[in-house]
């Protein structure tokens, strides 16, 4: 799941597979409505999100390059009895990205497929499995993604008003998930704005000399 993927500790052939299987599912599927992020009519947003599927079909060793065979935003596998009741509050309802898919096979239960002494070998065995059990693959597209793109785009915009938007620009996208020390990145910064540092040379106690982690918080509320 982007812009944050765990891959749960799948080997890379697993990886692979998955990958794979992803693709000839959306092969056979009409483009039109399913995954089709071509219909965002917001040219920054669609260039942004076709980029993070590129990176996440990537990270499952596929291709760094978008070409449609791969594009969905989010994969959960899982077995769908241990599935409780809920909302899917967190998939996109944008114009062409409203498709959730569900690829659903039977596993045999065996030594290769499920090791003895698992947790899952138990949990199968305790919920009454024995010969094969169900799972699913679910295919989705994520609306963190597109807030983020939304945001990205108006943090874009606003850097080009003055050089101290421009220097929080560069902080919450190229240093974002990490540390920054404020006093010699961000103050010495060529960017900084010759306004802000008069200020903050007069109150001294304005200025803030401590390391901070960027976050994606941190990008919501300043954009926000």
């Amino acid at each position: 799941m982007k812009p944050f993927v765990n891959d749960a500790g799948m080997s890379s052939n697993s990886k692979r597979l998955l990958l794979q299987c992803v693709q000839t599912v959306l092969e056979t599927l009409p483009t039109e409505h399913c995954f089709n992020v071509e219909l965002e009519p917001n040219e920054f947003v669609m260039t942004l999100r076709k980029k993070m599927i590129a990176e996440f079909q990537e990270m499952l060793g596929g291709s760094p390059d978008y070409d449609g065979s791969f594009r969905v935003e989010g994969i959960t596998i899982t077995i769908p009895s241990a599935i409780g009741f809920h909302r899917d509050k967190m998939n996109c309802n944008r114009k062409g990205m409203k498709s959730v898919v569900s690829v659903n096979v039977n596993v045999p239960i065996n030594d290769e497929t499920v090791p003895p002494q698992t947790d899952l070998r138990k949990w199968l065995q305790s919920n009454g499995y024995t010969g094969t059990f169900p799972v699913s693959i679910i295919l989705y597209s994520r609306k963190v993604v597109y807030n983020y793109a939304k945001k990205f785009q108006s943090s874009h915009f606003l850097s080009t008003e003055n050089h101290l938007n421009k220097l929080t620009h560069w902080l919450l996208t190229n240093r974002l998930g990490s540390e920054v020390d404020y006093l010699s990145s961000v103050l010495g910064n060529d960017n900084f704005a010759d306004e802000f540092m008069d200020r903050a040379d007069k109150i001294m106690n304005s200025r803030f000399k401590g390391r901070q982690l960027l976050t994606t918080e941190t990008l919501d509320k300043t954009v926000s």
